[in-house]
């Protein structure tokens, strides 16, 4: 994440397209619950 630290927006644009990413693998799993554990770790 070092990578990231002066690039915030570019972070959330990177992370948006691995939970679209993560949505479309796992259809079966409720979109809201897949959302919330995804971004449960963000402070």
């Amino acid at each position: 994440m070092s990578e990231y630290a002066d690039a915030s927006f570019t972070l959330a644009v990177y992370m948006g397209v691995l939970l679209v990413s993560a949505e479309q693998d796992m259809s079966w799993a409720p979109p809201g619950k897949l959302r919330l554990r995804f971004l449960e770790w963000v402070p």
